[in-house]
């Protein structure tokens, strides 16, 4: 049985036990794949980006914060050349 769950968003949360498997099974192979790659590997250089955000989650926090707002407000331009919002029309 699979259930969609549609937020205010505009996205989707689907639960079913299969998919909760599978992405459960990809992050435990992902998380040693890392691992191996940049501690016993020494590869650090793809890395870069995500230390910085390691070193600092709040920035991240107030990223996604940011951005989430941008997202949810498009908006066209009017031939007038006004602004008006995805969600009026």
């Amino acid at each position: 049985m699979v259930s969609v769950h549609f937020s205010g968003g505009g996205g989707f949360v689907v639960s079913s036990h299969s998919f909760l498997l599978l992405t459960g099974g990809l992050a435990m192979l992902g998380l040693p794949s890392c691992y191996w790659l940049v501690d016993l590997r020494g590869y650090r250089r793809w890395s870069i980006p995500f230390r910085s955000f390691g070193r600092n989650p709040i920035v991240a926090y107030i990223l996604a914060g940011l951005f989430a707002r941008l997202a949810s407000r498009p908006s066209v331009a009017e031939p007038g050349g006004d602004r008006i919002s995805i969600h009026e029309l």
